[in-house]
């Protein structure tokens, strides 16, 4: 770096203290985090070398602080070693604001989010039926869709009610996986949960407690389920809800289904919560629901599947090693246990649970349509994830282009035996479909979302992906298309008119290295577009916000 900006140097230079600048930025984003002693300590140092014969500087000599995390590990981290993996998945499990318990807030493996808000055990949620996007924003909103807990229930079956506040602590971990105890308040009153990224069910483990599965949103039917259904017993697309064999609904204009929730009274409950009042055809998450299905439908399956068996509201069904639970926002979800068991439900408050203690997994999947239903149903005994790896390789050779990911499963259950592994079923992202050369995706496989895009569901216990290396610079491969460049140029003119993109604030390293990342991305970008005053002042901007965390004071001059 030279404050010389002749005209033989001012290039140079300039390219020079754009690409300190930007590198200053990345670096700013990492942040010192430690366990020390069994509390998270967290500081900030700033440090250049010391030059020959010269003493470092003294700790006072910087212009911050070492203090300690005002938020100490909790004991959810559980057998978790140090060091603890703070920017893990599933860290929302284990830690806290201050303001809020471990669990609070959301771990998301996908396609589900997880946690366990106010101790009432594990929520499950499916997010995209409740995606709300506009012209800047996307999310998938967590919904407790079931809540899964030991059961602990009145003798003479007033509904079973939760066993108390039910604790959570990790049991192991790795790149794929997490093992995940919940206890109630008795002993006994515990089981773990296999959480593993891209998991088509949720699977969790019991040894002798009673399951408890419960809803923030009522349950209109719980019936069993046949693997091989297609029809009402296998999504949210059949049946007429409630069992009332052939009765159609109500006929709006020229003999349309009424669109209006009124309209059908197994879609009462929702016509203070669906936009407008309308739940048919389709509600704004893109299910059918049930009352809005076509008067030609009724309530029995497809050819070639069982009957399905529907119980009266609140009632006894089963027993069965499969069952298929029906919400009142139209959501359909699979339950499935190891061995044939009966279960004792109810619709609102929603409550479904074993009519005794059980041993062996209890798996719950979303169920998108009638044909992923029956792909689950069929796949419900099939092995799931208990560890994963992921390995990276590539050659070390000069102008090596590619690199090797190689996605490995331990699993167990019921079907992991002998070449077990080759049933597994693991959803793919859609960058993890694109580049995937080991692994066989299933055509006719169940059918999942995310923000990301679509999953696709691959089998196998191993996956192959091969990316493709390029050479990275801070220089733009290619130039920007000459249309848009006049559109960039002004969005990069407003970028720089606002006072917070100028001026960094952050007073945390990640915060503050997001923000000053941002400002030399723009300089980079106004160098690209040939703006020479837009990439003087984002450059300054970038060396005046982080000067106060890369020198050092200067020393006193000491002879060399």
């Amino acid at each position: 770096y030279t404050e010389y900006e002749g005209p033989e140097h001012a290039l140079v230079a300039r390219r020079y203290r754009l690409r300190r600048a930007a590198a200053a930025a990345l670096l700013a984003v990492v942040g010192a985090a430690c366990v020390a002693g069994g509390a998270l300590v967290a500081s900030v140092h700033a440090s250049r070398p010391a030059a020959l014969g010269e003493s470092s500087p003294d700790a006072g000599d910087f212009p911050f602080e070492t203090v300690q995390h005002p938020i100490s590990p909790s004991s959810a981290w559980g057998e978790a070693g140090f060091p603890y993996p703070t920017g893990a998945w599933w860290t929302n499990l284990v830690v806290s604001d201050g303001a809020s318990q471990p669990g609070d807030q959301p771990a998301v493996p996908l396609p589900y989010a997880v946690r366990n808000q106010h101790g009432r055990g594990m929520e499950v949620s499916y997010g995209p039926t409740r995606r709300h996007v506009t012209p800047t924003f996307e999310a998938d909103y967590f919904g407790a869709d079931l809540v899964i807990a030991p059961s602990r229930a009145d003798a003479s079956w007033s509904g079973p009610r939760g066993a108390g506040p039910v604790r959570h602590r990790v049991r192991a971990h790795d790149a794929l996986t997490l093992a995940v105890e919940f206890a109630g308040d008795a002993p006994g009153q515990n089981f773990t949960a296999r959480l593993a990224r891209g998991a088509p069910w949720v699977v969790t483990e019991w040894e002798g407690a009673t399951p408890l599965l419960s809803s923030d949103f009522a349950f209109t039917d719980v019936s069993e389920f046949s693997a091989g259904a297609g029809g009402s017993g296998g999504g949210s697309g059949g049946g007429s809800g409630g069992g009332k064999g052939g009765e159609g609904p109500k006929a709006g204009k020229e003999g349309a289904p009424d669109p209006l929730c009124s309209a059908h009274p197994e879609c009462a409950l929702l016509a203070a919560s669906v936009a407008d009042g309308r739940c048919c055809p389709l509600t704004a998450n893109g299910i059918m629901l049930e009352c809005c299905a076509t008067s030609g439908r009724t309530s029995g399956g497809s050819p070639g599947g069982r009957q399905p068996e529907r119980a009266p509201r609140g009632d006894t069904v089963g027993p069965s090693d499969l069952f298929q639970v029906k919400l009142q926002t139209g959501q359909v979800w699979l339950v499935a246990f190891d061995s044939p068991v009966t279960l004792q439900w109810r619709a609102n408050p929603a409550s479904l649970a074993a009519d005794g203690p059980y041993s062996g997994t209890v798996k719950v999947a979303f169920a998108h349509d009638p044909d992923s239903a029956a792909a689950l149903g069929a796949g419900a005994k099939g092995p799931y994830a208990v560890a994963g790896s992921v390995d990276v390789e590539s050659a070390d050779a000069e102008g090596a282009t590619e690199a090797t990911l190689r996605f490995s499963w331990t699993v167990a259950g019921a079907g992991a035996g002998a070449g077990a592994s080759t049933d597994l079923i693991t959803l793919a992202l859609p960058h993890h479909a694109a580049a995937l050369s080991e692994g066989r995706v299933v055509r006719d496989g169940p059918r999942f979302d995310c923000v990301k895009g679509p999953l696709t569901p691959v089998r196998g216990a191993s996956w192959t992906i091969r990316e493709p290396l390029v050479n990275a610079s801070w220089q733009f491969p290619r130039r920007a298309n000459e249309s848009m460049a006049n559109d960039v140029l002004q969005a990069l003119k407003g970028d720089l008119a606002t006072p917070l993109v100028l001026a960094p604030d952050a007073k945390d390293v990640y915060g503050f290295g997001k923000q000053a990342s941002r400002l030399a991305r723009l300089a980079l970008i106004a160098e690209d577009l040939g703006a020479k005053s837009e990439a003087r002042t984002a450059a300054s901007a970038l060396a005046l916000a982080l000067e106060p965390w890369l020198p050092a004071p200067r020393p006193t001059a000491r002879p060399h």
